[in-house]
């Protein structure tokens, strides 16, 4: 609520029980994250399934895009998971895959968007610690948008 005419805003906030994380309250809160922190590794079998959706898409690609076109489909999607997987992921290389399908395969557009949306690509990405958190959200809502 604002107080009138002075332009400043009050909020009462009642925080309780066993809470971890962060909290900002306030109008026009900008809050910087450091790193992603490195949680437990990647186990056997959510790699296993980070494969299967790749291997989805692929399955989708073979089936769907003409033949002239499926071998650019296939290497955007081998960056696409090398850049998620990979030591220190590389936001940049899986925005361009996605802006590469929205322009050249547009129907396949929102199975790529749904794969980087993925919990556990955010999972993956996380668990390497190497992208900040602030920068893997700004990018997610991006691609969301």
């Amino acid at each position: 609520m604002n107080d009138a005419g002075t332009g400043n805003v009050r909020a009462t906030v009642h925080v309780g029980g066993d809470l971890t994380g962060q909290l900002a309250i306030g109008h026009r809160i900008r809050q910087n994250m450091g790193q992603f922190e490195r949680g437990d590794p990647i186990t056997a079998a959510e790699r296993a399934e980070l494969t299967a959706l790749f291997d989805a898409l692929r399955k989708r690609i073979a089936a769907e895009v003409p033949v002239d076109q499926q071998g650019s489909a296939l290497d955007r999607v081998d960056e696409l998971a090398d850049a998620v997987t990979d030591e220190k992921p590389e936001l940049s290389t899986i925005r361009a895959a996605l802006t590469w399908f929205r322009k050249k395969l547009p129907e396949l557009a929102a199975p790529v968007k749904d794969l980087i949306l993925n919990p556990l690509v955010s999972r993956v990405v996380g668990a390497t610690g190497e992208v900040a958190a602030a920068e893997f959200g700004e990018f997610l809502r991006g691609v969301a948008g």
